[in-house]
């Protein structure tokens, strides 16, 4: 393993795997897809109410 290189070892990963699963390919990588997609889009949601959070926060503290 390289820690300095997570996305390359994450490929690695997948070529291995989908490799290992001739003719299904295409399906496997679709549903990786589907799963980084989904992971993605939490990602952003968090993101998203963190910024709305500190905003909030920001906007009810006291001006000094």
């Amino acid at each position: 393993m390289n820690p300095s290189n997570p996305v390359q070892e994450a490929v690695a990963v997948v070529l291995l795997l989908i490799n290992s699963h001739p003719g299904r390919q295409h399906e496997l990588l679709q549903q990786i897809d589907m799963q980084i997609g989904e992971a993605l889009a939490a990602l952003d949601e968090a993101r998203k109410k963190a910024a709305a959070s500190k905003v909030e926060a920001d906007l009810e503290s006291p001006v000094e």
